[in-house]
């Protein structure tokens, strides 16, 4: 399931992203929690982005978009001069939901 990225989701984000197998994977580098809420509402705000976190359905929180089933997130950056164009972006931050495959 994918559900906006909200403040809610902030923290269990910075904890993956402060992995540095994620950091590596993703060109990213360790920022402060503070950065990391900044961030979120600077994504929030920008029309031409849009930010999921991604649930597991099959966890008990999910059903109403907790934090406990939240295992990545999806980004889609849309190009500012040709909005035809976008770049998405999908990073599994919970290492226990990698490598499932689709069914």
């Amino acid at each position: 399931m994918l559900v906006p990225y909200r403040r809610k989701f902030v923290e269990k984000y910075h904890g993956w992203m402060e992995d540095a197998w994620i950091q590596a994977q993703t060109a990213s580098e360790s920022v402060s929690l503070e950065e990391e809420f900044a961030a979120q509402q600077a994504w929030c705000d920008d029309f031409l982005k849009c930010t999921f976190i991604i649930l597991d359905a099959t966890h008990a929180d999910s059903a109403e978009g907790g934090t406990g089933a939240a295992v990545g997130d999806i980004n889609l950056v849309l190009g500012r001069d040709d909005q035809t164009e976008a770049e998405v972006m999908v990073m599994v931050g919970e290492a226990g939901s990698r490598r499932k495959g689709s069914s």
